[in-house]
């Protein structure tokens, strides 16, 4: 008799036109001057944020993330998208733009540094 394998399948149901070419890992810890991170990729993260909608889709600026209490990085960013959630509360997707390697190894160790909690 033939031996049996069983295999569990998650499925995921991404949004249609979903474009993520990288994974992105949920996140609390990770601080931003914008806003809180709700999950973060080596190109991207999104964040929610209150009051105003102060971002436009198109719009380029510099980004503070920090893990607890470090110092930090600045990345440059594009907002990529706009969401409204709830009464003044919006959510935006940010694409990293203009990384460097440095720069991309000091993502890559705020994602480490995500990880290990």
């Amino acid at each position: 008799m033939a031996e049996t394998e069983t295999i569990n399948l998650l499925t995921v149901n991404l949004p249609r036109g979903d474009t993520r070419e990288t994974e992105r890992f949920s996140c609390y810890r990770i601080k931003s001057g914008l806003g809180n991170v709700l999950d973060i990729s080596i190109t991207g993260l999104s964040i929610q944020y209150s009051g105003r909608s102060r971002l436009s889709v198109g719009d380029l600026m510099n980004v503070n993330l920090a893990y607890g209490k470090d110092e930090g990085i600045t990345v440059s960013c594009q907002v990529m998208w706009v969401k409204h959630v709830g009464f003044m509360r919006h959510t935006a997707g940010l694409k990293f733009v203009g990384v460097n390697d440095f720069v991309r190894g000091q993502i890559n160790e705020l994602l480490a540094c995500r990880s290990e909690s």
